[in-house]
């Protein structure tokens, strides 16, 4: 039943998201005047169809792993480079902005559920006690990035690999004081040696934008590093792929409604920012591919853009294969193997 729950949650979550990001290349297509042939969410044999007035027809694919859409006659052949620029761009901004007012809204009207900054109590001998931080008090920024949760100071804290940094707190009494810290590595982690507090808390509509960007801007930093790690075949445990994002969208339903909501808004930044990457066959391709014919207005024949389809696609099929490879580590399945031929 749980790997039935977690398939549904991931489901809904996948379709979600890609629906979201197709649309907004559906509203492109239709507002620069292209048309639009096809909208599918998943891919291979369709499942379900149906064609609106407009001649558009609506698809349910069995693999909800993806969607595309595709654009009315005359399309790339008509098209301006900079509507095919437009047009790729529309996805990924539509789920940043989608993912941007869902968590931000979220943090306005629901509130950050979890062990938040508030200090509980400090342990001693660690760098917090040194600190004179004292119950009471809260964390407000660690190195300028506005922390709510516990869980959000620990990445931080991760990035410093052990260096010092400045963190702001809010005394009981309402004064603010910025003290220096330096992070003691516990089991893998940096740590500060302070107990948070489990709440839930409403954030101001400013300050829960700044820490919606602050969290975008580390999903960035997190897919270059990840990107990085792949090219090189490095370990990197932050890395999921399908199998990755069923567990952990399971989980999030096992932790109520809610929690689904915010993983599906982070799921459609994460979405967005990585098709923004310029890779083989991603809207980031498409977007320069774009700016080179403006600049120099070079479109490949027909049968180099055939060459071009192909490498494309056995780029992205590669990153799949790797990105799978991960996920298969992740969960110890090499290891089994290996234990089974005696490896």
């Amino acid at each position: 039943m749980d790997v039935l729950l977690a398939l549904a949650a991931f489901v809904v979550v996948i379709t979600t998201i890609v629906g979201i990001h197709e649309y907004g290349h559906y509203i492109a297509c239709r507002k620069l005047g292209l048309g639009v042939r096809a909208f599918s969410i998943g891919f291979g044999p369709v499942l379900w169809r149906r064609t609106d007035r407009h001649g558009c027809e609506w698809r349910i694919s069995a693999l909800p792993l993806g969607g595309y859409v595709q654009p009315g006659p005359g399309f790339p052949e008509e098209c301006s480079a900079t509507a095919r620029g437009v047009m790729a761009a529309a996805g990924p901004l539509v789920n940043l902005v989608f993912g941007f007012l869902l968590l931000w809204g979220w943090l306005v009207l629901v509130g950050a559920p979890g062990a938040t900054t508030l200090v509980s109590g400090t342990v001693p001998g660690m760098p917090a006690e040194a600190a004179g931080v004292q119950t009471g008090d809260r964390i407000v920024s660690v190195n300028g990035t506005k922390v709510v949760l516990i869980a959000d100071m620990a990445e931080v804290l991760h990035e410093t690999h052990g260096r010092a940094v400045a963190v702001e707190v809010q005394r009981a009494d309402g004064r603010t004081d910025t003290v220096t810290m330096t992070p003691v590595e516990r089991d893998g982690r940096w740590l500060l040696g302070l107990n948070g507090t489990t709440q839930t808390i409403q954030v101001p509509p400013s300050d829960a934008a700044g820490y919606v960007v602050s969290f975008t801007w580390r999903i960035a930093t997190g897919i270059g590093k990840a990107l990085l790690d792949i090219a090189t075949l490095s370990p990197n445990n932050d890395i999921g792929g399908p199998v990755r994002i069923a567990a952990m969208s399971g989980q999030a339903l096992a932790d109520g409604v809610s929690t689904v909501f915010v993983f599906i808004g982070a799921m459609s930044i994460n979405l967005g920012l990585f098709n923004l990457v310029p890779l083989p066959g991603f809207d980031g391709w498409h977007i320069c591919a774009s700016v080179v014919r403006g600049v120099t207005g070079w479109r490949p024949g027909p049968e180099a853009a055939k060459r071009l389809a192909l490498f494309q696609a056995a780029c992205i099929l590669t990153l799949i294969v790797l990105v799978l490879g991960y996920d298969l580590r992740h969960y110890g399945v090499f290891e089994r193997l290996g234990a089974l031929i005696g490896l």
